[in-house]
């Protein structure tokens, strides 16, 4: 009985291997494929990053809006100890005077990339968002002592774009709520 089975040093075509061409076609597509997660990554990362400013802005938008509802209550409390029913217009140093009548009282509000409060005369640390608010024309009620108003509060803010390189863009995020004052 013979054997059939080919010896180490004969190689039948099925044995061949890989030709250089095909090695280098192959190295080509996977790193193509690497450039691409790459650039995935980039994206990922500048995407993560406006989300944080993004949920940051709206806190501040938002901290705002309850800061002139607090103040309207404390202002309303205060109207009803007038006993001629007139409104107090003294009260309340945030929403200014309760006549209904629309205002632009937001002097800008300056804040760092965690949302703490910043002084304007701080020169060191950088002003990320800037929250400017006014109100709507509102509604006096003399008979019940209150009123109600529309307050708006805009927050802005500085946010990398990718595509442009070193030029951010300025977005904005703008809430809006009827507030007791």
């Amino acid at each position: 009985m013979t054997s059939t089975t080919p010896s180490p040093t004969t190689h039948s075509r099925s044995q061949r291997g890989f030709t250089m061409i095909e090695l280098l076609m192959a190295m080509a597509i996977f790193a193509i494929g690497m450039l691409g997660l790459a650039a995935l990554q980039v994206v990922s990362i500048s995407q993560g990053a406006g989300g944080r400013l993004r949920g940051t802005a709206a806190f501040l938008a938002h901290s705002v809006l309850d800061r002139a509802g607090s103040e309207g209550q404390v202002t309303a409390a205060e109207r009803l100890l007038n006993p001629a029913g007139v409104a107090n217009t003294t009260g309340g140093t945030f929403i200014g005077a309760a006549d209904g009548k629309p205002k632009a009282d937001g002097a800008a509000l300056l804040f760092d990339i965690n949302g703490r409060p910043i002084d304007a005369a701080d020169k060191v640390t950088p002003a990320v968002f800037t929250a400017t608010w006014f109100s709507r024309q509102g509604s006096v009620n003399t008979g019940t002592r209150s009123a109600i108003q529309e307050f708006v509060v805009n927050v802005t803010w500085q946010e990398a774009n990718p595509k442009k390189g070193t030029a951010p863009d300025t977005k904005a995020i703008s809430v809006s709520r009827h507030v007791r004052i």
